[in-house]
């Protein structure tokens, strides 16, 4: 079961910068606070994976899931949730 919320910057920094250090070693940069996230978690509550789509309109990027969880399309249900969003 997986669960995936959108929001502001300000309403997802703290799982999606704790995401992206633990994939990718960077936190943040310029973009993130004028773009939309969204963030997916997991039935234990637990944050899994994160994206962003940036100055509005546009193909989902940054995106990041957990090592383990890789292949098991939550890369492709953030997108869908961004383009809905």
């Amino acid at each position: 079961m997986l669960s995936l919320r959108t929001g502001s910057w300000s309403e997802t920094r703290d799982a999606v910068a704790a995401l992206r250090r633990a994939t990718s070693g960077v936190g943040e940069d310029g973009a993130d606070e004028t773009a939309v996230h969204a963030v997916a978690v997991n039935r234990l509550g637990q944050d899994v994976g994160c994206a962003r789509r940036a100055g509005g309109a546009g193909a989902a990027d940054a995106i990041r899931v957990m090592g383990a969880l890789r292949g098991a399309g939550i890369g492709a249900a953030l997108r869908q949730a961004l383009a809905a969003g």
